[in-house]
């Protein structure tokens, strides 16, 4: 349901990869704090491959965010269905648990909401 202008032109070239890598090592951190810097590196990965992808497809388009928040919940979906982690929903649930409350507010707190919102979305579609 995504706009092709938010995928690579190049079929051989992983989309969002690096997003995909960097929620890979969420298991692999014992840190609570080394684990949210994960997620927070995915999402900055999806926008920046976003803005890479748009770029390389229309070169004319003014100036703007190459992604709006419709967008990225469906394309953080792809990436965690992607990563193939099905304890991403635990990681998750600890992070809130365990991370200091300041620490959930602003760049960090959207980023954790918005991952929780793509497991949410997955879990519903059975």
């Amino acid at each position: 349901g995504l706009p092709s202008r938010l995928f690579p032109s190049a079929p051989s070239c992983p989309a969002y990869g690096s997003a995909i890598q960097d929620l890979r090592l969420i298991p692999l951190e014992t840190c609570p704090r080394r684990k949210l810097d994960c997620i927070v590196r995915a999402l900055r990965g999806i926008c920046e491959c976003a803005e890479e992808y748009c770029g390389t497809r229309d070169s004319h388009s003014p100036t703007s965010a190459a992604i709006g928040a419709d967008d990225l919940l469906p394309i953080l979906s792809y990436v965690v269905l992607q990563t193939g982690l099905p304890q991403l929903l635990s990681e998750c649930a600890a992070l809130e648990e365990f991370i200091h409350e300041g620490c959930l507010i602003g760049e960090e707190g959207y980023c954790l909401t918005s991952l929780q919102s793509a497991l949410s979305y997955l879990e519903s579609l059975q």
